[in-house]
């Protein structure tokens, strides 16, 4: 700008008109110049945001989906104690459910239960022999004539609501029909759509959901679909109420602060209604709601069922795009721009106090040169490493955080050292492979996970997004790139399978005790045949 005002000086005195239009005109490109880098500024924090949006979405779908297996895990376990034993008695199926710990380990579980298939044929013989178990009242319901019928003869905990659920046929009912089907002719876990849990009462009442799990005929094959449907003895199902086990899921403390910055709402199928809401924290259907600067929906394919996730910015989470480097930009760029625009006005007027006015703008580009080195420094506290990289791959700029990432000094980064000795030895292929692309120009972009190594040899996790430039001719200039340390977030995952493990290992071992009291008791009932015949 300083260069313009002397090229000014040295020409002619222009019309008196033009010298007018000259201070408005300073006005106007200072007012676009603040205008683009308070732009910047907001799409810097937007695209910061945006990240850590994707990250919470990529969060609740995992958890929800870990849930879900969880109770898969759980069906798969009662489908090994029918495959274990001859005959299943009630107290054994009890004894089991109980040993899981259902409460403590999946909240949100209504209960662990067994349907057992019952032919027309064979209706009557069965109603009379859990009569005779000690349930004088019982008899399937909903009434009617079905060519084939289900009861729900197991249910844990066997009390409370799960009371109302003994001898339902879920099987009379579309939702949970088309599940159950699936389930048999697939041989694998169905999750059925949106229904209310004949477990409800009048108070509370919460979106449900069943998970089924096919248990076949014991010792029988069951690989084709006529043979599965053949050897069916009924389904392993956990009823599951929404709310109860979304709020369990986003209630611990790996979630904490979601609620504050977002809204979640899941919806049965890919339809955003309120005819399909299961679950949503702050009870205001969002969908239709585009004032969020933030909000995307994600599917989850689970079971043969599809559920919606949508995820909603809350207006706390949406102030943060309105950053202090995005304020000083334009406070300070509105008034450098009226400063010059009130500079050249002056100079119009007065060539006299041209000396004065060059001044003013020498102090007005110091204060600019200020403001620009207080937004780099405002942009080194990122929390996120940022580097560039010359077409030699070295290091030409880092951010501080990069430096603590790395344990490096900046000194013995720049010009010194560059990306490839600071990845992992067995990351370096894949890196490698990626930046040829970028150098032939077959992508502008990545992003990957993998690994760096510090000064100190500690090793961690990351997620690096790089972006390349190219000058006029096409070669590469340089590449700039994002490193977030996501080691907290594996150790995270890591935990969490650890526990599915566990699960597993309590499951497979609850399964070889039931297996080994058969054993004993079969053993037991040979002796005491081989007895009685020796004694007649």
């Amino acid at each position: 700008m300083t260069k313009l005002f002397l090229q000014w000086l040295t020409q002619p005195i222009p019309p008196k008109r033009l010298l007018l239009a000259l201070p408005w005109l300073v006005l106007v490109l200072g007012f676009a110049t603040t205008y683009g880098l308070w732009r910047n500024a907001r799409l810097d924090a937007a695209q910061a945001l945006d990240a850590e949006f994707q990250f919470w979405m990529s969060k609740v779908i995992y958890g929800i989906e870990y849930r879900l297996k969880g109770n898969v895990q759980v069906l798969r376990g009662v489908i090994g104690l029918f495959d274990a034993s001859e005959y299943v008695s009630r107290q054994e199926f009890h004894s089991y459910v109980k040993a899981l710990r259902l409460e403590e380990r999946y909240p949100g579980i209504q209960g662990v239960g067994f349907a057992v298939v019952v032919p027309p044929d064979q209706k009557a013989a069965h109603t009379a022999a859990l009569r005779a178990e000690g349930f004088p009242n019982y008899a399937i319901y909903p009434d009617g004539e079905r060519d084939l019928y289900t009861s729900i003869i197991y249910l844990e905990p066997f009390s409370g609501r799960n009371l109302r659920a003994f001898s339902y046929d879920m099987l009379s009912e579309p939702v949970r029909h088309a599940a159950m089907v699936r389930a048999r002719d697939e041989n694998r876990a169905a999750l059925s759509g949106k229904v209310t849990l004949v477990q409800e009462t009048d108070t509370d009442i919460q979106a449900g959901f069943l998970i089924y799990t096919p248990v076949y005929r014991r010792n029988a094959p069951h690989d084709t679909l006529e043979e599965r449907r053949a050897t069916l003895v009924g389904w392993a199902y956990s009823p599951l109420r929404m709310d109860d086990m979304m709020r369990s899921i986003l209630g611990t403390v790996e979630f904490d602060g979601l609620t504050s910055a977002f809204d979640v709402e899941i919806y049965d199928g890919v339809t955003l209604s309120p005819d399909t809401l299961m679950f949503d924290t702050d009870q205001k259907l969002d969908f239709a709601d585009t004032r969020s600067a933030f909000h995307g929906v994600q599917l989850i394919d689970f079971g043969g069922h599809q559920w919606s996730v949508l995820l909603n910015s809350t207006p706390a989470f949406d102030a943060r795009l309105h950053s202090e480097k995005s304020r000083l930009i334009a406070f300070t760029g509105s008034i450098g721009s009226l400063l010059l625009a009130l500079l050249m006005g002056i100079l119009t007027l007065s060539q006299a106090r041209i000396a004065t006015a060059l001044r003013e703008t020498a102090q007005t580009n110091e204060k600019l040169t200020a403001s620009e080195q207080q937004f780099r420094s405002i942009f080194e506290t990122s929390l996120v490493g940022i580097v560039t990289c010359g077409p030699d791959l070295r290091f030409t700029q880092i951010n501080q955080a990069f430096c603590g990432l790395m344990e490096y000094a900046e000194t013995e980064l720049i010009a010194v050292r560059g990306i490839a000795d600071v990845t992992h030895p067995d990351d370096l292929e894949a890196s490698r492979l990626l930046v040829e692309k970028i150098m032939h120009r077959n992508i502008d972009h990545f992003v990957i996970e993998n690994r760096y190594i510090t000064q100190t040899g500690r090793v961690f996790d990351a997620i690096t997004a790089a972006r390349a430039s190219y000058d006029d001719a096409g070669r590469l200039s340089g590449i700039t790139a994002s490193i977030l340390d996501i080691t907290e977030r594996r150790r995270i995952e890591s935990e969490l399978d650890r526990h599915r493990l566990h699960l597993e290992e309590l499951v497979a071992e609850r399964t070889a005790e039931l297996a080994t009291a058969r054993d004993a008791a079969e053993a037991a009932n040979r002796a005491k045949s081989a007895f009685l015949a020796n004694m007649s």
